[in-house]
């Protein structure tokens, strides 16, 4: 009992000097936690599908994955997973309360979680910059919860704001409160975070490349940081990949880098503007602002190198921080795919330069302006700019949810618990809870991923010619599902052809339908 009472005294002071750290960043979590929880006031948007394309499909997919786990499945030995295994453990506690409960109270715990996450979030990038003093914590935490790249990500089960997370955890002990970055097994445990963020999504390799470069030419502490990013990793991926290796690396890493997308925002002048939260202004020139945006970031992120460097106190966590911050900006410019929401992720990166940048420029500033306060004019910009744009963060965080429904009633009607249902849209059988099939249901989880891993790499909505083998394997699985649930009439997320479309007519007759529902039933043989 001593010794207990003897800790818990000395973990007194450290608790309260984190709390005084922390406290500039908690104005900014409260922004984002209203933020994101505005996405869910709409009516079904906590309960239902979000909308019937976009933010509507990917919860279904990563939910639905640890959903068939829990039923047996395995992902890549029994169903197509083109994420990380990190997806299927972030989904499983929610998956086992809808298996207690409901699926739809699973996945409103889930989107409840995400919105806890997004201001979590603000408060660790403000902890990564801590170094720096109060104005650094404010501006690196309100400017990731001011951003416009919040809304798209975290109004449901998205992988971005947990990646986020775990990739900020791992910074937080990288950076000691001196500047200095960890050694020895704090390292490690700091590597093993971004490793773990890693099996989340492919992206976090970015924040290790990042970090090790900056730990040059330290050669321990690149190893220490090495053993626990692959730890990490491996800890969350070896377990599921393990079942099925080859298909796993086609699905997760091939598909990925070869998949044909459209060339959805393949170009800098279209990400640019998502990247820097100006897509969101009805402006024809928002290219052109984000380019002047950038400019000025990468300004103030180099005048903040300079003046370290000319006073004598650039850290290696500042420098790591732009190191990361160019990989991660870099990186992203690769995938030929580029949706609202993996902007999230390199914001949270980019604004913890930015705010070592402000930090050091105002401290500059104020020795030779005395009388001027620099800060506080950085405070008071940050919060005029919080007062005009919180009103419309919460107008446009609604949008993403405005056409939210529940076609879960319906399914539930005219499809029994434990059918097997091949379906369009993972999310629309998960929130009327039949999703959960034995594994003999080989259907599909993530019907828009098997044109990628199945069908050459080659996106849904392609025209025909399809590839023989793959219609076939479409009609394998509507010989083995009970039901059909599509949210389009001859959805063009399966490869109809005449002789399928002939098949499908023969064999399945439409028993209910509803709003973007449609519900079929295998005839008897």
């Amino acid at each position: 009992m001593p010794v207990i009472r003897d800790r818990v005294v000395h973990a007194g002071p450290r608790l309260r000097a984190v709390a005084v750290t922390i406290a500039p960043a908690l104005p900014a979590a409260l922004i984002a936690w209203v933020v994101a929880a505005s996405a869910l006031r709409p009516d079904h948007a906590l309960t239902g599908v979000h909308s019937y394309a976009g933010t509507g499909y990917d919860d279904g997919v990563y939910l639905g994955a640890a959903v068939r786990l829990l039923h047996g499945s395995l992902p890549w030995l029994d169903f197509d997973l083109l994420h990380p295994p990190g997806a299927v453990w972030l989904g499983l506690p929610f998956a086992a309360l809808g298996e207690l409960t409901e699926a739809s109270t699973g996945l409103a715990a889930a989107r409840i979680a995400t919105v806890v996450v997004a201001g979590l979030n603000t408060v660790l990038a403000g902890y990564v910059v801590r170094s720096r003093g109060p104005l650094a914590v404010f501006v690196a935490a309100t400017l990731l919860a001011l951003m416009p790249t919040s809304y798209g990500a975290t109004q449901t089960l998205l992988l971005e704001p947990y990646l986020v997370l775990l990739s900020l955890a791992g910074l937080v002990l990288l950076a000691r409160a001196d500047g200095r970055p960890a050694s020895g097994a704090r390292l490690v445990a700091a590597g093993a975070l971004v490793g773990a963020a890693t099996s989340v999504k492919v992206f976090g390799v970015l924040v290790a490349l990042g970090v090790l470069l900056a730990l040059l030419p330290r050669g321990r502490a690149m190893r220490d940081w090495s053993i626990g990013v692959l730890a990490g990793g491996a800890l969350l991926t070896l377990p599921l990949v393990l079942a099925a290796p080859g298909r796993a690396v086609r699905d997760i890493v091939l598909v990925n880098l070869f998949r044909d997308d459209l060339d959805r925002g393949v170009g800098l002048a279209d990400r640019l503007p998502v990247v820097l939260g100006l897509s969101a202004l009805p402006d024809p020139a928002a290219s052109a602002r984000a380019v002047v945006v950038l400019i000025a970031v990468v300004l103030v992120v180099a005048a903040g190198v300079v003046v370290e460097l000319r006073r004598g106190r650039l850290t290696r966590l500042h420098t790591a921080t732009v190191v990361v911050a160019v990989v991660a900006f870099a990186g992203m410019l690769q995938p030929r795919q580029f949706f609202d929401h993996y902007a999230y992720f390199l914001v949270a990166l980019l604004v913890l330069p930015v705010a070592l940048g402000v930090a050091a420029v105002v401290d500059a500033l104020a020795v030779v302006v005395r009388r001027a306060r620099p800060a506080l004019a950085v405070v008071a910009a940050l919060v005029v700019a919080a007062v005009l744009l919180v009103p419309g963060a919460l107008a446009r965080s609604a949008d993403y949810t405005a056409e939210s429904a529940d076609p879960g009633p319906l399914i539930r009607r005219y499809v029994p618990s434990g059918s097997c249902v091949a379906t369009d849209l993972p999310t629309v059988v998960l929130v009327a809870d039949r999703m959960g099939a034995p594994r003999s249901c080989d259907v599909p989880l993530d019907p828009y991923g098997v044109w990628f891993a199945e069908n050459d790499y080659v996106p849904a909505h392609t025209p025909p010619p399809y590839r023989p083998a793959f219609v076939d394997r479409w009609r394998e699985w509507f010989e083995r599902a009970d039901y059909v649930v599509l949210s389009v009439e001859l959805s063009d997320f399966v490869p109809w052809t005449p002789d399928l479309i002939a098949w499908f007519e023969d064999h399945y007759v439409l028993v209910g339908s509803g709003p973007r529902t449609f519900v079929y039933v295998r005839l008897p043989a």
